[in-house]
């Protein structure tokens, strides 16, 4: 399983579920659309590629993506 098929099963399957500010996952919230989850896996794949020899600046870059 890709991420964007990870991803795409974590709305499916918590779409419905309300979380503590009482709004659900999906798109109609602005939360996880389709548009955001092409954006985490571009930004998220891009640290881990330009940081591939250091776990370190690997790590932070992908919290600073977060």
């Amino acid at each position: 399983m890709n991420d964007e098929q990870a991803l795409e099963t974590v709305k499916r399957n918590y779409n419905d579920v309300k979380l503590v500010d009482s709004r659900s996952l999906d798109g109609r919230n602005g939360r996880l659309t389709d548009a955001k989850i092409h954006q985490l896996i571009v930004y998220y794949g891009s640290a881990i590629r330009a940081h591939i020899n250091d776990l370190e600046s690997m790590k932070a870059a992908c919290w600073g993506s977060y």
